[in-house]
């Protein structure tokens, strides 16, 4: 399975998004946190997040949250850490 991995302002690997359905964003944990409609981010119970533009997930404040290895424009990105095995990490760290 091909996905595009999301990481934090410290380049911690947070979450992922399938290259398959490409809307749905999940932990690496399994579990399902957020979708995509158009460039918006939206929680599954419907609240609006953000934005996801150019490979960077902006809050609704305009902060650029979380990057992919794609993210152009926005700040300077941080050094990438280790990627994690799908289903093998509970983000319980975080």
């Amino acid at each position: 399975m091909d996905y595009i991995t999301f990481y934090d302002k410290k380049g911690m690997p947070i979450a992922w998004l399938s290259d398959k359905d490409n809307e749905t964003i999940y932990l690496f944990n399994g579990k399902p946190v957020a979708w995509i409609s158009g460039t918006s981010v939206y929680s599954f119970s419907g609240t609006h997040l953000g934005f996801y533009e150019n490979g960077w997930i902006y809050d609704n404040n305009g902060y650029c949250v979380y990057y992919t290895h794609k993210a152009s424009g926005g700040p300077v990105k941080p050094v990438k850490n280790v990627k994690v095995d799908i289903g093998k990490y509970d983000g319980s760290d975080l």
